[in-house]
């Protein structure tokens, strides 16, 4: 579980993509049809877009 540790030590804002905390926190994305995809979290939530 680096990842956490990653975010553990953040200190300011983030307001850039930084790769490795993206990867950390998504366990997949779920293509619904061509206008929908679904991000799942390891938290297990799930957001729709």
């Amino acid at each position: 579980m680096n990842f956490i540790k990653s975010l553990q030590g953040l200190d300011e804002e983030q307001t850039e993509f930084r790769e490795e905390l993206w990867g950390g926190l998504v366990d997949h994305i779920r293509v619904e049809n061509e206008k929908t995809v679904t991000v799942v979290f390891r938290g297990g939530i799930e957001i729709t877009v």
